[in-house]
């Protein structure tokens, strides 16, 4: 885990991808526990809202070991007949609450703690400057 992202700006990094993987993770501050998140934009239909496929590691290889969990539009999250966990699991749990939260507007910092890899969620390029890296993406995308 690279940088802790600011509460405010959290959904737009879980949600920045536009064609590019972004990679975080969640971090519940009341359990200690954590799963890591990659989340990739769909190809845009007319029409429709934004898409973003979402999938979680579940293995040792940080590359890949990822497997799908299910999808998030319109500030939501939601397991789908592919998912490779159920809604009730802690990981899709996790995703599902913290999304909600965020799209909300509700502060999440007392709970959870957002994560990033250190580079950005949109165009992938590495993090060096403070803001950015509170952010999770650079200056470009602010």
């Amino acid at each position: 885990m690279q940088g802790k992202i600011d509460n405010n700006k959290a959904l737009k990094y879980i949600t920045a991808s536009d064609g590019r993987n972004t990679f975080f993770s969640l971090k519940s501050l009341k359990t200690g526990k954590h799963f890591t998140y990659r989340v990739n934009k769909a190809e845009p239909k007319e029409g429709q809202s934004d898409t973003f496929f979402v999938s979680y590691l579940n293995g040792p290889d940080n590359w890949y070991n990822y497997q799908y969990l299910g999808i998030i539009v319109d500030g939501k999250f939601r397991t789908t007949a592919k998912s490779r966990a159920g809604a009730d699991a802690p990981v899709a749990k996790a995703i599902a609450w913290t999304v909600t939260k965020l799209a909300e507007g509700e502060d999440i910092s007392e709970d959870v703690q957002v994560w990033h890899e250190g580079k950005c969620g949109v165009c992938g390029a590495k993090l060096t400057h403070p803001d950015s890296i509170a952010a999770g993406y650079g200056p470009d995308h602010m």
